[in-house]
């Protein structure tokens, strides 16, 4: 299991590595950021951007459940189903409503999340992966 995650963690940074710099590369230059002018267009990158983030989220929610209740008793009653889910989404609640606190301040700093075009494609790609 521990060797699973470990794979599972190096292939999403390699990934994520791969990802970014063929992106980045396309749609952050000075010329990619001009062709974002039209208010429609931006219109349009922020309705995709909350879906491929939305996406991502629900993936990332799915896999973090599945790795919680591989450790639990297969016993799981659906009322201790549903207890348990219901506090995992209120930690997530009060991470959302703090904005992701200190580790969305640091991403914040140290990357480029200005442009939303970039960021909405690695986040679809990524919650692929």
């Amino acid at each position: 299991m521990v060797l699973k995650s470990v794979v599972g963690y190096a292939l999403a940074f390699i990934s994520a590595l791969i990802l970014y710099y063929t992106i980045a590369h396309k749609f952050e230059s000075k010329l990619g950021l001009k062709t974002l002018e039209k208010k429609n267009q931006k219109k349009y990158w922020l309705i995709a951007q909350w879906f491929s983030t939305g996406f991502l989220w629900s993936q990332w929610l799915i896999q973090d459940f599945a790795n919680i209740y591989v450790f639990l008793s297969s016993a799981l009653s659906p009322k201790e189903l549903l207890v348990s889910l219901g506090i995992i989404l209120l930690i997530m609640a009060y991470i959302f409503k703090n904005k992701g606190g200190k580790i969305q301040d640091i991403v914040t700093k140290k990357s480029n999340t200005g442009n939303i075009r970039s960021a909405t494609i690695i986040d679809f790609l990524y919650g692929l992966i």
